[in-house]
């Protein structure tokens, strides 16, 4: 891909980790954090908060991210380790403490608006999503709601993003997998995006029920082929006090397997990725 023709797709569009982290044991240690990650799309005038769990709040602050700015909060499912700040996320980006106007819009699956929650009056709007939905959110930007196969009792989806219009300047597709194990269908659901966002939660072939390892990702990541691969949401065996930070292996294992074509990141707290930057490397 060209470097002009890249920085014309993606424009100033970019991905802020505020946890890398995933699971009980980064949510309650902390090892890695868990306030999901921020996503600045449109040339970087729209922002979006993807599963602000716990530390979130303190994430945004650590890593220079003005909650004021955001637009839009998407939630994949109700886990702590996804849901937990969205209540602080949702107050922290409203113009004021008085809460005096209306401001933000929370995507969420439909059953998390069964109950009537304090902070929803603060909103300007609640999408309760299915899976399949299309949702125009604004000019340029969509949202589809994509199938993933997490919990019999908790559903869970991901999103596929279309960021501007097409036969624009700025235009491309960018997903995020919600914790899923493989599944018929799980490439399908994604092929033709250029940014993929991979919820990884194991390394090499440990397999964790709902979850995906390594072993069970890189089949379905040959058949997608973005352009960039972003993994996040690690779990304790990717990254402990015992065995040390197992990510790095991980992406060259994915890199080694898979060939050419697509640039795989493994996510550390803090970091940002630059989409144009990230697809010409």
């Amino acid at each position: 891909m060209a470097c002009g023709y890249a920085g014309a797709r993606y424009g100033r569009d970019s991905l802020t980790v505020l946890g890398s982290g995933g699971g009980r044991y980064m949510a309650t240690t902390q090892r890695r954090s868990t306030g999901g990650f921020v996503l600045q799309l449109l040339d970087g005038r729209v922002q979006c908060h993807v599963d602000p769990g716990p530390s979130a709040a303190r994430d945004l602050r650590d890593w220079k991210v003005d909650p004021k700015r955001t637009s839009y909060i998407f939630l994949t499912h109700e886990h702590n380790d996804h849901d937990c700040e969205v209540p602080t996320v949702v107050e922290a980006m409203q113009d004021d403490m008085g809460f005096s106007s209306k401001k933000g819009t929370l995507i969420a699956p439909a059953r998390f608006f069964d109950t009537s929650r304090y902070y929803f009056r603060l909103l300007q709007r609640a999408v309760a999503i299915h899976e399949g939905d299309v949702v125009h959110l604004e000019p340029g930007l969509t949202a589809t709601a994509t199938p993933a196969w997490h919990s019999d009792v908790v559903p869970s989806m991901g999103f596929v993003l279309e960021i501007g219009s097409p036969g624009s300047s700025l235009h491309y597709k960018l997903a995020v997998t919600s914790d899923t194990g493989p599944f018929e269908g799980y490439a399908q659901a994604y092929k033709g995006v250029d940014v993929l966002v991979a919820n990884l939660l194991r390394p090499d072939g440990i397999t964790c029920r709902g979850h995906m390892c390594t072993d069970q990702f890189i089949p379905l990541l040959r058949e997608i082929r973005p352009a960039i691969c972003i993994l996040v949401h690690f779990g304790r065996r990717m990254d402990n006090e015992i065995d040390g930070n197992q990510v790095p292996a991980q992406v060259r294992k994915i890199e080694a397997a898979i060939g050419g074509g697509t640039r795989v990141i493994g996510s550390e707290d803090g970091q940002r990725v630059e989409f144009a930057r990230a697809a010409t490397r």
